[in-house]
């Protein structure tokens, strides 16, 4: 596999080409109302020519956290390939390679979604339980806020994302010992002025 991430001005794209995978299972069934049926074997599925493009946008919510969002998010198969053995596999096999084109458009489908789910919902949360104000150890109750204050900016280079990096007496909260100012944006400047 091929693997990339890149930046682009709105986020980041998450790049996958050219995977390959296997596995192999067990499968039985058992009808329990007449007529009584039961069956079971095995199987293998590979995949070849797997690609995956995620894009995802990153904002920062209200409280100074960062978001993720799906701005676009495709999963396609190559090739697949579904053998089945054992009890009378060989007539679902006939089933399963005439409806083969469904049965890999429905399991790209499937990942697709769960794909935007883990990065929807999952990712979001391992970020949101983050902190983003600390107390400083030994410090007689300074802390620090390194919440975000601005949706991060986006070279193909880098990240740059601006954050509060404020200094704060613990008890009393942020803006308690310097009051709030703007973070000059000098990500687009050949130097620092």
């Amino acid at each position: 596999p091929t693997p990339a991430i890149q930046f682009h001005s709105n986020g980041v794209l998450l790049n996958i080409q050219n995977t390959n995978a296997g596995l192999s299972f067990k499968w039985r069934f058992k009808k329990r109302s007449f007529p009584k049926i039961s069956d079971s074997g095995s199987g293998t599925v590979s995949v070849s020519g797997v690609n995956c493009a995620i894009d995802v946008g990153v904002t920062v919510t209200n409280d100074g956290k960062l978001q993720t969002h799906i701005r676009s998010a495709n999963f396609n198969i190559g090739n697949i390939s579904l053998k089945l053995s054992g009890g009378a596999s060989w007539l679902y096999q006939i089933f399963i390679n005439l409806f083969k084109s469904k049965i890999k458009g429905e399991i790209e489908k499937a990942v697709r979604q769960a794909l935007i789910n883990i990065v929807s919902k999952e990712l979001n949360d391992i970020i949101a339980r983050l902190p983003t104000r600390v107390l400083i150890p030994d410090s007689n109750g300074v802390g620090i806020d390194y919440s975000f204050s601005a949706n991060p900016k986006f070279t193909p280079q880098f990240m740059s994302i601006m954050s509060h990096g404020e200094f704060f007496i613990w008890n009393r909260g942020p803006g308690s010992l310097i009051p709030r100012i703007p973070t000059p944006d000098n990500m687009y400047q050949d130097r620092m002025e």
